[in-house]
């Protein structure tokens, strides 16, 4: 017989075919492990660019609306493109703007998983007593279609079950009658 004979006898035999059937399974098996892994490398990658997307996106309207509230010259320039002379009316809807902005960004990192609901509902806490609780008065700043349908359902059952405020209640809580502690 020759040695190719010998070999194709030997690779004949049923426990030889029956071992290189079970590597070719565990082989597929290998590389199907190692394309969701890749799979899901990739997905996280995306996900991290668009986060980052995201952030710079935000920062950028943060930034512009900080200018406004704290910048004179920001704030004259932005009022001249509005045709406006009102600049305390333009500082104080870039504030409330500023406190909707950093609300949804919270939101979409707590939706993310990146903040806890804990922590995001501090952050709601201490936003909405600026808008007195009261819901009307937030959605004017947090307009439909220029927020993500979540955020505003989410924010409206959250306003829904605070008691809202009046001007001089929000005052108190920030200036209370009896002084600030340590007030002397």
């Amino acid at each position: 017989m020759s040695v190719v004979g010998d070999i194709v006898d030997f690779l004949a035999k049923p426990e030889i075919r029956a071992v290189a059937t079970l590597f070719s399974l565990i082989s597929v098996g290998v590389s199907v492990w190692a394309l969701r892994k890749t799979y899901a490398v990739l997905h996280t990658h995306e996900q991290d660019i668009f986060v980052r997307q995201s952030q710079v996106l935000d920062g950028q309207w943060l930034a512009m609306n900080w200018a406004m509230v704290q910048n004179e010259s920001a704030l004259q320039a932005a009022a001249d493109i509005l045709g406006t002379n009102d600049t305390k009316t333009l500082r104080r809807h870039s504030f409330f703007q500023l406190l909707v902005n950093m609300l949804a960004f919270a939101f979409e990192s707590m939706s993310r998983g990146i903040l806890s609901e804990t922590h995001y509902v501090n952050h709601f806490s201490s936003a909405a007593l600026y808008f007195k609780n009261n819901l009307s008065d937030f959605l004017f700043y947090a307009r439909d279609g220029e927020y993500s349908q979540e955020f505003l359902q989410d924010c409206k059952e959250r306003f829904s079950k605070l008691d809202p405020m009046s001007a001089q209640e929000l005052h108190d809580r920030f200036f209370p009658p009896n002084g600030l502690p340590g007030d002397a």
